[in-house]
């Protein structure tokens, strides 16, 4: 009986670290970067590791979209080097509300809280929100009803002024 006190402190620490700390990337939405640890850049490899096998995929055009139960990623195909031919994520979007921003928005969350957590946020009537301050990507908040049903993240283009491929956010790689 004993035994059972220090199992019960620990348990209890750890219960309560589990509460107070993200466990991951894996449910994070980090603006004009990634979604639950796909990023944009990232390989298709990369894909399969974070999120696995998709459902269902569909072609547009050149391009593919992976369909998930709760998300989708749209690969394009690049042909410049080092890596030609090689698939990289231009969207990746989710309708999973464990799935937020540092500011806590995320699929649920009313344009209030959207306008409150990013003031500089640009929202329109026709319900959607653009949340990213980065020059050529994207985070759009899709909204019906006053509420957040999908955040997207794109890419304005899959390569750079140089024609460069860039490298995946760090800040997606946590979980990883």
């Amino acid at each position: 009986m004993s035994n059972l006190l220090p199992v019960k402190r620990v348990f209890a620490l750890v219960l309560l670290a589990l509460l107070v700390f993200p466990s991951s990337t894996a449910a994070l939405i980090v603006p004009d970067s990634c979604i639950g640890g796909i990023g944009l850049w990232d390989s298709s490899t990369h894909v399969l590791r974070q999120w696995g096998k998709p459902i269902r995929k569909t072609k547009d055009g050149p391009d593919a979209w992976w369909h998930y139960r709760r998300g989708s990623v749209l690969l394009a195909r690049w042909g410049y080097a080092p890596s030609p031919n090689k698939l990289i994520v231009l969207v990746v979007t989710t309708i999973d509300r464990s799935q937020q921003t540092p500011s806590g928005i995320g699929v649920g969350s009313t344009l209030a809280e959207v306008r409150a957590a990013y003031r500089d946020s640009a929202c329109r009537r026709q319900g959607w929100c653009e949340i990213g301050k980065r020059p050529g990507r994207f985070t759009t908040l899709q909204l019906k009803n006053g509420r957040v049903t999908e955040v997207s993240i794109s890419l304005e283009s899959s390569y750079d002024d140089g024609g460069r491929l860039q490298a995946p956010d760090p800040r997606c790689r946590s979980s990883s």
